[in-house]
This record gives structure tokens, sequence and C-alpha cells, in this order.
């Protein structure tokens, strides 16, 4: 897949909690930044069924996708994208090449 270094033009950090133990000996839960980087973004909405598949109630959630190049992350990982925090619900790599992600967004 080809992408156009144009179209990444989004500053997003990538976090990752990490626990780590503070001098008097305690473990705490801090954000560790994994990577900053640009990405190409696109939004789209989906429809989740929350109750069944006979529910007539359906919820919209807002989601994004970005492409960003390939990097070492996971769905444990959140994304801060113009200071809002997001959750990964769904990690892709583009035609299996290792150079691109295709990374899709949720709010927390």
């Amino acid at each position: 897949m080809i992408i156009n270094p144009g179209l990444l033009k989004h500053n997003i950090v990538i976090y990752r909690y990490t626990e780590t133990v503070d001098p008097e000996g305690f473990k705490t839960k801090t954000h560790k930044v994994v990577l900053k980087c640009k990405a190409a973004l696109e939004k789209y909405q989906t429809t989740d069924s929350d109750f069944g598949a006979t529910s007539t109630i359906n919820i919209v959630r807002p989601k994004i996708k970005c492409v960003i190049r390939f990097a070492d992350i996971n769905n444990n990982d959140t994304v801060e994208l113009n200071g809002i925090r997001y959750s990964i619900t769904d990690i892709e790599d583009i035609n299996f090449e290792r150079r691109f992600l295709r990374i899709t967004l949720a709010n927390e």
C-alpha cells in the first residue's frame, strides 16, 4: 500500500500503562509515552448492539481510524489526539508488509 506522506499530518501520542515502584516501595501505575508520531485520520461511525441480536436498540459510537508507520503497540495502549484519550480497539497491519498500521480508536 502506498501512502501519501502529506496525509500523515496529525500529531498523536501513544501511551502505555506501566507499573513502577516509588522510593517508598509502593507500586504505582503511570502512563508512559511509547511513541509520538504523525498519523492520517479517517472518521467513521459504527452501531453496536449491546442488547443482543433481537433488540431494536442500537448505540452509535463514533470511532476514528488512523494510519501510522509500523510501531510496536498493542490493544492495551491508549492514544491521545487533540487532547482527547482514545482506547485502541483494533490494530491491522496493512498488506502484511510491516510498513503501516491501521488503528481503530474509540472514546474511553
